[in-house]
């Protein structure tokens, strides 16, 4: 059983990942993944979501005080009390499907579980992964008894925490199997409809399709020479269709995609946000990234992730923006954060995780004594 929640996309998209990893090694595994605020607030989760997606794009502000600042607000923190009245749902959903095991991708899920262990005696085994390159608290609960991780640099901080060491296995942050084919880029551009000497960058801006939005960003692009443009709108509408109305030969407008993997590969530079899952999937896909003007706490976290390994760059408005894209549009540049991208690459491995849950005996879990 998979715990996660809609918050994003990334949670859900790692979840899935992980399904079907499993399933590549094993066919006959039943894989249920749950979504925790639907099991238990129910019709009033997608009041939740909507609030969540009003947050972010309102006042990033708002979000990051809690993000950064939840533990001296211990009375926010600590929900034990809050969690405590719907363990009940937890149990009777356990009865029901009798996993094998239970893996988080989402820090409250992995909390809500930790509570059920420790409240019902419960020795099932609780796996969690991290979905951002962070070493946040907030994912950290005493009945979890592994965490998958995204880096080596994370691992080395849980332990410095009081994470024991063999509780912590890198595998990057899950991605789907797709990212790992061995795509020709000239080929894919070519199906695209793009000459191989074509220079392409991707645009994306996540779940909320945050991205930039002045029309004279993309009347420049366009005027890029050998340059085309794909910006993958997703739920900014007003974005989609003010581009549109531009009619620019060299960029091409679509909202949603289920080609993802081979865009990015066939894309030479991906402009967009610092979500873990975007960051991973750009790293499998050997992408150089250039992140657009991070807000977000765990974006923020990521970004200093991406400075770190060299895996991109970091920009925090247009101009800045337009200076890294002719940067980036020089071949030893670009070259040079490939090779970063293959070093970091080789600790990716999502099969690690599969195999471990394949691993996991069945146990037999306690209860409490009425």
């Amino acid at each position: 059983m998979i715990l996660t929640t809609h918050f994003g996309a990334g949670h859900v998209s790692v979840s899935k990942a992980i399904q079907e990893h499993i399933r590549s090694i094993d066919a006959n595994y039943r894989i249920h993944v749950v979504d925790t605020n639907e099991l238990i607030f129910s019709r009033n989760s997608k009041i939740m979501y909507r609030s969540f997606d009003k947050i972010i794009s309102a006042d990033h502000h708002v979000y990051n005080f809690y993000y950064y600042h939840r533990r001296p607000w211990s009375f926010i923190h600590d929900r034990k009390d809050f969690f405590s009245s719907h363990l009940k749902k937890i149990d009777e959903l356990l009865r029901e499907m009798k996993p094998v095991c239970v893996l988080s991708s989402f820090p409250s899920s992995t909390e809500l579980m930790s509570l059920y262990k420790d409240a019902y005696n419960s020795t099932i085994p609780l796996y969690t992964c991290i979905t951002d390159v962070v070493d946040n608290d907030e994912w950290l609960h005493g009945k979890n008894d592994l965490y998958f991780v995204p880096h080596e640099s994370i691992a080395i901080r849980l332990e410095q925490k009081g994470i024991s060491r063999d509780k912590l296995i890198v595998t990057g942050i899950p991605v789907r199997k797709a990212f790992y084919s061995n795509y020709d880029k000239n080929a894919l551009k070519e199906e695209f409809g793009y000459d191989s000497r074509n220079r392409i960058i991707l645009i994306m801006g996540g779940a909320l399709g945050i991205i930039p939005e002045k029309s004279s960003f993309y009347r420049w692009l366009n005027s890029i020479d050998h340059v085309r443009a794909v910006l993958i709108s997703g739920k900014n509408s007003k974005l989609k269709e003010k581009v549109e109305e531009l009619s620019l030969k060299n960029v091409k407008v679509i909202e949603y995609t289920d080609r993802m993997p081979e865009y990015m590969h066939m894309s030479d530079i991906l402009i967009g946000k610092a979500g873990g899952i975007t960051v991973f999937e750009a790293i499998v896909s050997l992408l150089p990234t250039i992140v657009y003007n991070p807000e977000l706490g765990q974006e923020i976290e990521n970004c200093k992730f991406i400075r770190q390994e060299g895996l991109g760059i970091i920009t925090a408005n247009t101009k800045e923006l337009k200076k890294a894209i002719i940067s980036m549009l020089y071949a030893e540049n670009r070259d040079r954060i490939v090779d970063n991208l293959k070093k970091v690459r080789k600790s990716v491995n999502t099969r690690l995780i599969a195999e471990k849950i394949l691993d996991t005996n069945r146990n037999e879990w306690g209860e409490k004594d009425d």
